[in-house]
């Protein structure tokens, strides 16, 4: 690519305030930087993050299910245990009717402690029934009935070991009837408890079996998606990676772009300007040279100082912001003499503007002076250009505890508070500096030159103090 087609990538607008690329944004250095991470990057977190989400509605899932279960397993025990005892407790009713049936038939006193052993069981039966049936009102009832019943027939029967105990007469066929019916009753309410009991016992059984297939599913939908998930992650990491790829070099093209117009800024066009310069120079040294001539010869000098200077300004500024920043070189210096120079250099320029330094006594530190030549002179500058002409501007360098402060002060229009956050933004300027001179980097390039030095600059701005301008600086880099 030649270099009058890379320095046709940029273009100073005449009556704007910024420098602005003509290519389309993706074609820029800080274009393709943006591209890298645009919203084209965020396939992959928003993958990640769906499938984070997802997997966690699935979890979420599989722990009801599983708790379901969980819930379904316990009920299926209980009802189990129910069942355990109305069988024990018939079981145990039969046996007391046959062990009371020994004792009446033969007198053996064995089959009167088997009766009573079997009596005091189905008292604790009882005692657990009615704890396990609780929930249920309706089986909680059918448990009081027949512990009614039951207790009726032991009744009976211990009628008829004391009877026998007594030597008393059999019982009666009318009686033995009564309680033969008042059994059966016993079997038909412990029947129906049961018939409850397996009732309840199938639909959680049933409902146990539903738990346990969702859950299996649901492990199964989560195994199957992350899988599927995995691989989508693959496919879009490969694409990514390729795109960013891609990205990089074309970025790469764009840094040896940006090395080119550096060097023709920097050398193919401050060259010609210098000599420029310097034939300016040897003809003001021309005695011949007529009023006009000489002003013509003045002008011209003036402005190839600027051309040079707008060249500068523009190198620093790229390399400050996407290049290697700003280079210094400190040593000792005296920056209180340094501020002095700057302000007599500006009232030789300018000698209908009144510029005074201040202090200035020990104001030593470890700085590029040329640097912070550069950084002083912007900030004296823009006092120039913004404050009123009838109004001195005040520099002054004091030492302090955190280290050395440069101030530069001017009265006019004060800076709005919305616009000094960015200030010291390249191409940076006012509303009303629509038509100025510069590129507005001044500010910015003074700004980087003391971050390099690792001090700041602080702005203060109001109608009734004026604007004023503080570098600090620390006392060693």
């Amino acid at each position: 690519m030649s270099a009058a087609a890379s320095m046709n990538r940029w273009t100073i607008a005449s009556n704007s305030d910024a420098v602005r690329a003509e290519d389309p944004p993706a074609n820029g250095v800080a274009s393709n930087t943006r591209e890298i991470f645009s919203l084209k990057s965020a396939i992959v977190p928003i993958l990640c993050l769906g499938a984070v989400l997802i997997q966690a509605i699935l979890a979420i899932a599989s722990y009801a299910s599983f708790q379901q279960s969980a819930r379904m397993e316990v009920e299926w025990l209980h009802d189990l245990r129910i069942l355990a005892r109305v069988q024990a407790l018939l079981s145990n009713i039969e046996s007391a009717e046959t062990r009371e049936q020994g004792y009446l038939l033969t007198g053996n006193a064995l089959y009167a402690d088997g009766y009573r052993q079997a009596k005091a069981t189905i008292e604790q039966t009882f005692a657990d029934l009615r704890a396990l049936a609780a929930p249920d009102p309706v089986q909680a009832g059918r448990v009081v009935e027949l512990e009614r019943l039951t207790a009726e027939r032991t009744a009976s029967l211990a009628q008829d070991i004391a009877r026998r105990h007594l030597g008393a007469a059999v019982l009666q066929q009318e009686e033995l009837a009564h309680r033969a019916a008042l059994m059966a009753e016993i079997r038909n309410v412990a029947a129906a408890l049961e018939e409850g009991e397996r009732t309840r016992l199938a639909t959680s059984r049933e409902e146990w079996s539903n738990a346990e297939r969702r859950v299996t599913g649901t492990v199964l939908i989560g195994t199957v998606f992350s899988g599927t998930i995995i691989v989508w992650l693959a496919i879009a990491i490969g694409f990514e990676r390729s795109r960013r790829r891609a990205a990089l070099e074309h970025l790469a093209d764009d840094y040896k772009l940006l090395q080119l117009f550096l060097g023709v800024v920097g050398h193919e066009l401050r060259n010609p300007v210098s000599f420029i310069r310097i034939a300016a120079g040897f003809l003001k040294t021309e005695a011949s040279l007529d009023g006009e001539l000489a002003e013509a010869v003045n002008r011209i000098d003036q402005s190839a100082a600027r051309a040079i200077k707008l060249a500068q300004e523009l190198v620093d500024a790229t390399r400050a912001r996407l290049g290697s920043g700003i280079v210094i070189r400190p040593k000792r210096v005296d920056l209180g003499a340094l501020a002095a120079s700057v302000v007599q250099q500006f009232s030789a320029s300018y000698p209908r503007r009144q510029i005074t330094i201040e202090g200035g006594e020990g104001c030593l530190a470890n700085a590029d002076p040329d640097r912070m030549l550069q950084a002083l002179t912007n900030l004296v500058e823009n006092a120039l250009r913004y404050g009123r002409p009838d109004a001195p501007i005040v520099v002054s360098a004091r030492s302090a505890s955190d280290g050395v402060r440069i101030q530069v002060a001017n009265q006019g229009q004060p800076i709005a508070p919305e616009l000094i956050p960015r200030l010291f933004d390249p191409f940076s300027r006012g509303a009303s500096d629509k038509y100025q001179e510069g590129l507005g980097l001044g500010l910015y390039i003074a700004d980087q030159i003391v971050r390099a030095h690792g001090g700041r600059i602080e702005v203060d701005s109001d109608r009734s103090n004026g604007t004023l301008f503080t570098i600090i600086l620390p006392s060693s880099v």
